[in-house]
């Protein structure tokens, strides 16, 4: 019996064992992520184009990039319109497999348009980003986020239920 109990004894330290340097390993190898930190507040106007009063759906965002340097914050909206992106310095954004985007560039600050649709109907979103990351990670980032939010969008009964997704894994 003591032998069975040592036996024991030795199989709960080696799983705990195991389970912290599982979870050590996991610690280096995170993906990239976003987590809204302030979010789904209804006003008015898109940024990035001229003059316009849509309503849309705001949040904020924190980057986690996994890199060295700071992370980095940048907003979304939603507007429940489909707007077009062929003039005032919009350019066509390559890239983001499975959906057109679109690209402009105020000053320090960089916009990205994409147009969405499902069943629920047809969507525009917004993202501002004032930081300098790589034309890889923002795209994987949109393609991320875009498919999150449709993946959720295809749920809602109303439009009013609609939500920004609160955590991003890309």
């Amino acid at each position: 019996m003591i032998f069975i109990n040592k036996i024991k004894d030795i199989y709960v330290k080696l799983s705990i064992f195991s389970f912290f340097l599982l979870t050590a390993a996991g610690l280096g190898a995170q993906e990239q992520g976003a987590i809204l930190v302030r979010g789904n507040i209804w006003s008015r106007g898109l940024p990035g184009i001229e003059s316009n009063d849509f309503p849309v759906l705001h949040g904020e965002y924190s980057l986690k990039t996994g890199e060295k340097r700071a992370d980095m914050a940048f907003s979304v909206w939603i507007c429940g319109e489909p707007l077009a992106f062929s003039r005032n310095g919009w350019q066509t954004r390559q890239g983001i497999q499975g959906y057109t985007a679109f690209q402009h560039r105020e000053e320090e600050t960089f916009f990205i348009a994409v147009p969405l649709q499902n069943n629920q109907g047809a969507y525009t979103a917004m993202f501002r980003f004032t930081g300098d990351e790589t034309e890889a990670l923002l795209n994987r980032l949109i393609r991320a986020w875009s498919s999150r939010f449709l993946y959720f969008l295809s749920s809602i009964k109303n439009a009013s239920d609609i939500s920004l997704p609160a955590v991003i894994n890309f």
